[in-house]
């Protein structure tokens, strides 16, 4: 995808893997080359911590991520990386899982992605589950 900003300037979404070098642009009104290289930005990761990976005082649970008690690190499954966020509630209690995130840009646009496994459950749980 992509956004003209101006007469001399667009704003395009590329597959990973892309360099910077020229681009070329048709449209129904003709075609151009770049006079120059466009050039490709890697995405920076504004999250601290954003793979549970540290935990500097083996409390085990991630630094950087407010919480509670019920929120720890988990090495037994994870997407990427070497650990996941693990929740663990027996009841229906409900928390919130949170992390400050500075240096944001008024007007920009962001982007934020993660995955949610919760696995089935058992006893008391399960049929609270079905009721609900």
């Amino acid at each position: 995808t992509f956004t003209v900003n101006s007469d001399t300037q667009i704003t395009a979404t590329v597959p990973s893997g892309a360099t910077t070098g020229p681009i070329s642009v048709t449209t129904p009104a003709g075609s151009g080359s770049s006079p120059s290289d466009f050039t490709v930005t890697v995405p920076v990761n504004l999250l601290v911590n954003p793979g549970f990976e540290l935990d500097v005082n083996n409390d085990g649970k991630p630094d950087s991520w407010a919480g509670n008690s019920k929120f720890t690190r988990s090495s037994a499954e994870h997407h990427s990386g070497g650990y996941a966020g693990k929740h663990l509630a027996t009841d229906n209690s409900g928390y919130t899982i949170s992390q400050t995130v500075n240096s944001l840009t008024a007007g920009a646009t962001y982007t934020f992605a993660g995955g949610v496994d919760i696995p089935q459950a058992s006893g008391d749980m399960a049929q609270r589950q079905r009721r609900h």
